[in-house]
């Protein structure tokens, strides 16, 4: 085949792109990955060695830890590297990602993958419940109690328990929920307007004003009281426009 038909072909493109992973990737780099020298000096010999790619598969390492190696130039046959090359389904190349990952269920040790095709829960499903420390068995339970998701403990996230905590004029009554990145509690503010607020927005900097003192723009009876001040009625809002009457000059 010409070189110039071979770069208009999808096997150049999958034989470029390796080669810039083994160059540039810090994972690639980090363990040593890289293509052997045939094919990396000659995209003809790649494309000879693995033909033209099929619609919808990609190239694959057989073995994620080897190299993009044919099997039979000098360099492979010296250092015994297989032939460690296929197009893959993007399934079959998950399955082959997810081999070092493993969890043990009743005795039974899977990878990911095979825990996903036998309780129909996707890989990214699996992987999340991990990262969220929940236990083995709600990792694997069904896709739809994974929809709901349930929360940790506050110890899996560093989260501390505010209950009770008082600043600012707020003082926490209970935890609603914790999300990923933040827990939210049900709070009170000392003029009595009750309000969910996240915690780190509580411990950093507690906003002054609640839902229901917040539109009367002047500070609550209570506060006044803590102040040593006598408690005054809320001044009415000035109508839009009106302006201070002029004072008369001496």
């Amino acid at each position: 085949m010409s070189s110039i038909f071979l770069t208009q072909t999808e096997a150049y493109r999958s034989w470029q792109a390796a080669k810039a992973r083994c160059r540039r990737r810090a994972d690639y780099l980090a363990r040593g990955v890289r293509m052997c020298r045939r094919w990396e000096e000659s995209s003809q010999a790649f494309f000879e060695d693995m033909g033209e790619r099929p619609a919808g598969l990609t190239l694959d390492r057989k073995n994620n830890d080897g190299h993009y190696s044919c099997g039979k130039c000098d360099e492979c046959v010296a250092n015994g590297w297989p032939a460690n090359c296929r197009w893959a389904t993007p399934s079959e190349q998950q399955r082959n990602r997810d081999a070092a990952r493993t969890l043990t269920y009743n005795g039974e040790t899977l990878n990911y993958a095979d825990w996903s095709t036998r309780l129909g829960i996707s890989s990214s499903t699996i992987t999340r419940r991990v990262k969220m420390g929940w236990s083995i068995e709600e990792i694997l339970s069904p896709a739809d109690e994974g929809r709901i998701r349930k929360p940790a403990p506050p110890a899996a996230f560093g989260f501390i328990d505010m209950s009770g905590w008082e600043q600012g004029g707020w003082r926490v009554l209970e935890r609603v929920k914790v999300a990923s990145r933040a827990t939210h509690y049900r709070a009170i503010h000392r003029c009595g307007g009750v309000e969910v607020k996240q915690g780190s927005q509580l411990r950093a900097k507690p906003p002054k004003w609640c839902h229901k003192c917040r539109p009367r723009r002047h500070r609550c009876d209570s506060e006044q009281e803590l102040r040593g001040e006598s408690a005054v009625s809320w001044r009415p809002a000035r109508p839009i426009g009106a302006l201070p009457e002029a004072k008369e000059k001496a």
